[in-house]
């Protein structure tokens, strides 16, 4: 064979040989060289989210878990180039397990100045808004200062019992392990109101037909800025899910997951309306002008 000829077939084979690794590390962000070094040296990348927090993540009946951080942490692990693992518990037992090493990145969590103290947050994901969910009959809790000497459900580890102890409200907890138990406990007359992040009650209002058995009152406390967090001082796997999260907003990710899992509510806006319809009523005007002169003629004529 000749010697040109066994060149490029060597070539050709070694192109064919690197290739498929030259292709694994290649990817749609861009990773400092520590950060690279970083996910080729550990092993898969633990992310624990909430059993029950529909429509972010949940476990649908037959076990597979679902929702839009589950979504999107998929996408980032196939954007940014690293192995996942997935496991979910609730939700105070998700952060003592990113504390204590069993996994390293909380799929849903509010910032706060008090957390972030032992946690890092990613850029916000999505804008949760929270509000006082209480039984239909009720009349007598409408605001937050109502709640005063009441007994609140609200799952371990929320981020209302920080918020309303700041407020200077007095308040007994139902703790439970999701906003599900929570909203049950209200309506089974075990809790006076629940604080709810508003996806996720109104979630498992509608699924379980509930909607005739509470109601939401008064503006929305607060609202949540629902983020990934990883273990104080892990900067190179933050700075690794920032970089994939920037992107997915740059995408459009972020828009489609709010798009899909909640919708799009549309509002009719007068101004816009009279926008739409204004050349059809003035051609109808018109008309009626024509039709009013030409009977006027007619009886001139008569």
């Amino acid at each position: 064979m000749p010697s040109g000829l066994m060149k490029w077939m060597l070539l050709l084979w070694g192109l064919l040989l690197f290739a498929p690794s030259a292709m694994a590390i290649k990817t749609a962000v861009d990773l400092t060289a520590e950060e690279k070094a970083y996910l080729e040296q550990r092993g898969p990348i633990v992310f624990v989210s909430q059993t029950t927090y529909p429509p972010f993540e949940f476990r649908h009946s037959d076990g597979s878990q679902d929702g839009m951080t589950i979504e999107l942490a998929h996408w980032l692990a196939t954007e940014v180039g690293f192995r996942t693992r997935f496991i979910d518990m609730a939700f105070f037992d998700a952060q003592q397990a990113v504390q204590n090493g069993i996994a390293d990145v909380l799929t849903s969590f509010f910032y706060s100045a008090e957390r972030d103290r032992i946690f890092d947050f990613t850029t916000t994901l999505f804008h949760v808004p929270a509000s006082i969910f209480v039984a239909v009959e009720r009349p007598d809790i409408v605001q937050m200062r109502d709640l005063d000497g009441k007994r609140i459900a609200m799952q371990r580890g929320d981020y209302a019992e920080g918020f309303l102890r700041k407020a200077g409200i007095s308040f007994e907890i139902v703790p439970t392990d999701s906003f599900a138990e929570a909203t049950a406990a209200v309506i089974e007359g075990r809790a006076d109101a629940v604080i709810g992040d508003e996806q996720i009650v109104l979630y498992y209002l509608f699924s379980n037909n509930l909607t005739d058995r509470v109601k939401k009152v008064g503006e929305p406390l607060y609202v949540g800025l629902n983020s990934m967090a990883v273990k104080e001082g892990e900067d190179l796997l933050l700075s690794i899910l920032n970089k994939g999260i920037e992107h997915a907003i740059a995408s459009g990710v972020i828009d489609r997951l709010n798009q899909k899992w909640i919708g799009v509510q549309f509002q009719s806006d007068p101004l816009n309306l009279w926008e739409l319809i204004w050349p059809y009523a003035a051609g109808a005007l018109a008309v009626v002008v024509l039709i009013c002169a030409w009977t006027l003629r007619l009886r001139q004529v008569v």
